[in-house]
């Protein structure tokens, strides 16, 4: 069974696959100072930036001898907002290559299995919320994704 830094490793990793999409952080950095917090999304003059967070964890036993743990992943992105550059339309894109890049490695490289099959099971990515916001000072897309991950042991 993957342990929960290889996984986030993994998922950075994922992130750092998709063109585009900025800085990934491996986790939500904080900083007093605004400039400095600017500082670590800011890529090639534009606000872009990424963090994960495992948000829940589910233990099951399945069986007498087999367990079944289930990570929440909340991926957290946001862009500088710019009207005339129709950068909303931009931002979805990315939301989907994010998307893409995951199911082309369902299992993060081995680390993982895929979700199980069920009529109305949630597989890959998924967009819990999408909308402008203020980030570190700046008009910026703001987007929270989650994923879950399947293990077994």
């Amino acid at each position: 069974m993957s342990t929960v830094p290889q996984l986030r490793a993994a998922l950075v990793a994922m992130l750092g696959t998709v063109p585009g999409i900025g800085h990934v952080h491996d986790r939500e950095r904080y900083v007093r100072d605004a400039t400095a917090l600017k500082a670590l999304y800011v890529d090639a003059g534009q606000l872009r930036g990424w963090w994960v967070r495992r948000v829940e964890t589910e233990r099951r036993a399945i069986n007498m001898a087999r367990n079944r743990t289930v990570h929440t992943w909340q991926i957290r992105g946001y862009m500088a907002l710019d009207d005339a550059g129709a950068s909303e339309i931009a931002f979805d894109a990315l939301i989907e290559r994010i998307a893409q890049a995951y199911d082309a490695d369902p299992t993060l490289g081995g680390l993982v299995q895929e979700a199980p099959l069920a009529a109305d099971s949630l597989r890959g990515i998924q967009v819990a919320d999408v909308g402008p916001v203020m980030f570190s000072g700046v008009l910026s897309h703001s987007a929270v994704l989650q994923l879950k991950t399947w293990s077994y042991s």
